[in-house]
C-alpha cells in the first residue's frame, strides 16, 4: 500500500513542476534603449526614465533644480499605454534636507527610510499607503536622475523617520 501512494504522490509533483508558470522580468531598459532606465515596476505598472531629457539647474541661492521625462507604462489585458509625463525635484545645496519632488502644486519632501521602517509601515498601513506616503516613484526616479547628473548617488546619510 505504501508503494502504491509514492507512485501518485511522484506524478503530482512532476505534473506541478510542468505546469508552473512562466514570469518575466520587467525589463532594465525600454525596448532595449539604455536611454530609458526603469525607475519603479510593480504590478502592471513600471515607470522609465528618460536620461537623455534630465536637465539641472543651480541658480537659485540654497537649492539645486533637475528634471527629467519619464514613460508611465501600464500593461494590460486589453493592450498596453504609456504617457510621457515630466517630474521636477529640488534639493539643498548644503545636502542638510531630504530632496523634494514638485508634484500638484507644492514641494514634497521624499524621505528616506530604512528597510525596517519601510516594513512596518506596509504592515501598519498596506503597502498602497506606503507608495503614496513614501512617494516612491519620484524617489527612485530623483536617485537615477541625480546620479545621472551628477556622476555619482545622491549622498543618503541622513536618516528620516516615518511619522
Amino acid at each position: 500500500m505504501n508503494k502504491l501512494l509514492r507512485y501518485p504522490f511522484l506524478l503530482v509533483i512532476l505534473s506541478l513542476i510542468s505546469m508552473s508558470v512562466h514570469v518575466e522580468a520587467t525589463p532594465q531598459y525600454l525596448d532595449n534603449n539604455p536611454n530609458y532606465r526603469l525607475s519603479y515596476a510593480h504590478a502592471n505598472y513600471c515607470e522609465y526614465v528618460d536620461l537623455i531629457s534630465c536637465t539641472y539647474n543651480d541658480e537659485d541661492e540654497t537649492y539645486e533644480t533637475c528634471s527629467s521625462g519619464y514613460i508611465a507604462y501600464t500593461m494590460d489585458i486589453t493592450g498596453d499605454t504609456s504617457t510621457y509625463q515630466t517630474r521636477t525635484f529640488r534639493f539643498r545645496k548644503n545636502r542638510t534636507q531630504p530632496p523634494q519632488v514638485y508634484e500638484n502644486g507644492e514641494w514634497i519632501t521624499l524621505q528616506s527610510y530604512s528597510e525596517s521602517e519601510g516594513q512596518r509601515y506596509i504592515e501598519q498601513y498596506g503597502y498602497t499607503e506606503y507608495i503614496e506616503h513614501y512617494h516612491l516613484y519620484a524617489r527612485s526616479m530623483f536617485n537615477i536622475v541625480y546620479e545621472q547628473i551628477s556622476g555619482m548617488p545622491y549622498p543618503s546619510d541622513q536618516k528620516e523617520t516615518i511619522q
